[in-house]
């Protein structure tokens, strides 16, 4: 923890002390009167995810991870999309795959293990799965999606599905 001995004017203004550093993650007033600020490191342990342009997931660490797999960029996609960062098993087993045969629950299992061991020496969950939802590791993500960027790759995904339809 750092602590800073400051005077009463930096205690009567939190808000604009707080806006000036950013670093501090809270900052509240000791016994005597001193400022201890908890730092955070703003990367420290975050992946960032980019849709908009070319895919990218970048680790805690600030490398680019390769994610050589059109399906595991498209479950991170959907998974993205969602409000809250959740969808069922069987709903990306019919979107991705189209069935829910066992074919889809082996490739489903096959993704989520790529993408498991690809952030695995990071040690921090990306996602977490059980046996009905798969859900992205809201806390882990550095900077969400809003919403217009949700709907653009929603857009974006459906105009891809559509013409990958026409295609075949």
């Amino acid at each position: 923890m750092l602590i800073l001995g400051v005077g009463d004017w930096f205690m009567s203004h939190p808000i604009a002390v707080r806006k000036r550093f950013r670093f501090f993650d809270d900052v509240y007033p000791s016994p005597d009167r001193q400022v201890q600020a908890v730092r955070r490191h703003p990367r420290a342990h975050f992946y960032r995810l980019t849709f908009l342009g070319a895919f990218q997931l970048i680790a805690p660490d600030g490398q680019r991870i390769e994610i050589g797999s059109k399906k595991a960029i498209a479950l991170l996609a959907l998974l993205a999309t969602a409000p809250t960062g959740e969808r069922w098993r069987s709903w990306v087993q019919e979107k991705l795959w189209g069935s829910l045969d066992t074919r889809a629950q082996a490739g489903l299992r096959r993704e989520l293990h790529r993408l498991r061991k690809l952030t695995t020496p990071y040690n921090v969950e990306l996602f977490y799965a059980d046996f009905r939802t798969i859900r992205l590791n809201l806390t882990a993500l550095g900077s969400r999606l809003n919403h217009s960027q949700k709907a653009t790759a929603a857009a974006r995904l459906t105009a891809d599905r559509k013409l990958r339809a026409s295609l075949s």
